[in-house]
């Protein structure tokens, strides 16, 4: 005896026969059917309310990342004794980067899927170094290298290390491995260009060749 699904009422279970199929199609009792379409009700009502903590989770973090960003300017004023106009912020930023600063309109933007993953961390480290970008090109002028002199004094001024790159591990779909059993996410538009064989991808650790999960050999 087996279940199959009622293809003209779905949500409704019917219960067959054996491998003969000698018994007729009876439909399970109807306390059965009530059940499975409240467990399927709850089991959406559950992922409603997961989407709805998690929205609710993303907005706290943006309005803490909003105070940094302020706390970091009035540290910037205090030192250059100068007025510095507020950036637009944007959280629409995706890929490897945490963050990007575009001085000439005067724009922020920001990668919220990390700021979920890394929270304080992020808050911490990101927009601080985005700011001190703008600053330190408002200051000194545009022409200035993004990660010079001028953009590590400014990190210094707000008390940060100034490092060039993050250290999150912004996770994909497309995973790679090397010979030192590192796990390496990959983003889209690299993996197309490996697959095209436009590009060759290598671990920084053990110096060889990425492979895709896919095509590796099984043990």
């Amino acid at each position: 005896m087996y279940f199959a699904l009622d293809k003209r009422n779905p949500g409704d279970f019917f219960c067959r026969g054996g491998r003969g199929g000698s018994l007729p199609p009876t439909p399970l009792p109807k306390k059965i059917n009530l059940a499975r379409r409240l467990l399927a009700k709850k089991s959406l009502a559950l992922v409603v309310k997961a989407d709805t903590v998690t929205s609710k989770m993303i907005e706290d973090l943006k309005i803490e990342t909003l105070r940094r960003i302020e706390e970091v300017y009035q540290k910037f004023e205090t030192h250059y004794q100068r007025n510095f106009v507020r950036p637009v912020i944007n959280f629409d930023l995706k890929g490897n980067r945490s963050g990007a600063a575009y001085f000439y309109s005067n724009l922020i933007r920001l990668n919220a899927n990390l700021l979920l993953d890394y929270k304080k961390e992020f808050i911490q480290r990101t927009p601080g170094h985005e700011v001190a970008h703008l600053v330190a090109r408002f200051v000194y002028g545009a022409a200035i290298k993004s990660h010079g002199p001028e953009w590590q004094f400014a990190m210094r001024v707000i008390e940060q290390k100034p490092e060039r790159c993050h250290s999150f591990i912004v996770k994909t779909k497309n995973i790679y491995h090397c010979n030192c059993e590192q796990i390496h996410y990959v983003s889209t538009r690299m993996h197309n260009q490996s697959l095209r064989g436009d590009i060759t991808m290598t671990c920084r650790v053990c110096k060889n060749k990425l492979i895709w999960e896919k095509i590796l050999p099984a043990n």
